[in-house]
């Protein structure tokens, strides 16, 4: 199957979970990704995404609080410009404040713009990726882009609510492999 088969397949299914078993999901795949800052002490700079209810992403609300109140850790997250095809990044603190855009993402107001040199992690949003890290986004690019600016030990961490297919045959030359998937069934490495 190719990726927009794929695609369209796994939002539906994603779309198809009761409401207990969702929460269920995320709260478990907020356990695992708590688990994994544990683990990976190193990792200050964090970036994520938070979550476009339309499309039941996981809630990553949880997390990014707990990442902004974290006196270990700072926290990222980007402001999207869709005609150009790319994201920019800013550092968010106590007092940022956030507004949902046009398209149902929750996006900084008065932050700071950094680079994408300065972070240590990207939790990367995904619809499903495969065991080798290969990854199903929305078909933008947007992430793929973003991950060619990041540092060579820039962690890209996927998170999501579906289990890792065997193998995506239609990859192409500029997508980004992960280096790690995290869901509610755990966290998975790729070498």
């Amino acid at each position: 199957m190719n990726k927009e088969v794929l695609r369209s397949l796994f939002l539906e299914k994603r779309q198809t979970l009761t409401q207990e078993e969702f929460e269920r999901r995320n709260e478990l795949l907020l356990t695992n990704c708590a688990s994994f800052l544990e683990r990976h002490k190193q990792v200050i700079h964090c970036h994520l995404f938070l979550p476009i209810t339309k499309y039941r992403e996981p809630n990553t609300w949880p997390l990014f609080n707990r990442l902004r109140q974290s006196d270990r850790h700072k926290v990222y997250l980007s402001k999207t410009l869709f005609k150009r095809k790319l994201l920019r990044h800013f550092l968010i603190n106590r007092n940022t404040e956030l507004e949902t855009s046009k398209l149902g993402i929750p996006e900084p107001v008065n932050a700071q713009e950094v680079i994408p040199q300065v972070l240590d992690l990207i939790f990367v949003p995904l619809i499903s990726c495969d065991a080798a890290g290969n990854r199903i986004g929305y078909g933008a690019g947007l992430y793929d882009r973003f991950l060619t600016e990041v540092r060579k030990d820039c962690l890209k961490v996927g998170i999501g609510i579906t289990s890792t297919l065997d193998n995506i045959d239609y990859n192409n030359e500029f997508d980004i492999p992960l280096d790690y998937y995290i869901s509610h069934l755990g966290i998975d490495h790729f070498s």
